[in-house]
């Protein structure tokens, strides 16, 4: 044993030593101590570490008159804190789907919000250039009859109006469906934590009911361990009257001899 501790004194981070360590190490007043101090050279290498010699302490003996016996210890896990167990495990499970789709809202949300405001940044150009084309148009409309380059470009104009519109009501329908599908999936969040809520809820009042059932069944046994040492009691009481009676007995006998 000796041998072993002597790799782990020579390191330089020493822990400090435990209360079974410490028995093997001598005192500071002893002469052992005084022995293995450091010499004065600085540098010097340091000697190993003394022992005492540790003799191991024998347990008290049992007395004569009692009997050896081993009392049996039952499992304190029962079926139902097993279960307990199992459901907490299926509570963990469900609650990372739980993350993962709350993390996807939010992701899915981000995106709905920048799209909302490159739309209203497309809208409020697309509403400056409308009031200029507007403005344009009625000007053209003044003189189409006398230019007919003024009303190619007006047709122009008028086709470009009408690819804007459609683009602006595309990426109104597609704002809209992203909408729908997030509040689609924000009902389903909802309806997952409130389920989880339940099950979080029930698995609490189990475990209150099975923590009652355990503190019942333990005062149970405290009271049958009383019962069996009480009546461990009473036969070694009927033990000693019955050799008090049969010694009376015999005395009796030989003063009648």
């Amino acid at each position: 044993m000796a041998a072993a501790l002597r790799p782990l004194l020579r390191r330089h981070a020493v822990l400090p030593p435990s209360s079974m360590l410490r028995s093997l190490f001598p005192a500071p007043y002893s002469k052992a101590a005084a022995a293995a101090r450091p010499p004065a050279v600085c540098h010097a290498p340091l000697p190993p570490p003394l022992l005492r010699e540790v003799t191991p302490r024998r347990a008290p003996p049992i007395p004569k008159g009692e009997p050896r016996r081993c009392t049996a210890v039952q499992s304190t896990m029962s079926d139902s804190t097993k279960s307990l167990l199992d459901k907490l495990k299926d509570l963990k499970d469900s609650k990372k789907p739980l993350e993962d789709m709350e993390k996807n809202i939010k992701e899915r949300r981000e995106i709905i919000k920048k799209a909302l405001h490159d739309s209203r940044v497309a809208n409020a150009m697309f509403r400056v250039r409308l009031d200029g084309l507007r403005k344009l148009l009625a000007k053209i409309r003044d003189g189409r009859e006398d230019s007919a380059r003024i009303n190619a470009i007006y047709r122009r104009l008028e086709d470009d109006y009408d690819k804007d519109w459609a683009i602006h009501e595309s990426k109104g329908r597609l704002i809209d469906e992203q909408m729908k599908m997030l509040r689609k999936e924000g009902d389903d969040y909802i309806n997952a934590l409130r389920e989880y809520h339940e099950l979080q809820i029930s698995i609490l009042k189990h475990a209150e009911e099975v923590e009652e059932a355990e503190k019942v069944e333990e005062v149970e046994s405290m009271e049958k361990v009383e019962e069996v040492e009480n009546m461990q009691k009473v036969k070694k009481v009927a033990k000693v009257c019955a050799a008090a009676g049969l010694m009376g007995g015999l005395l009796v006998i030989l003063g009648k001899m």
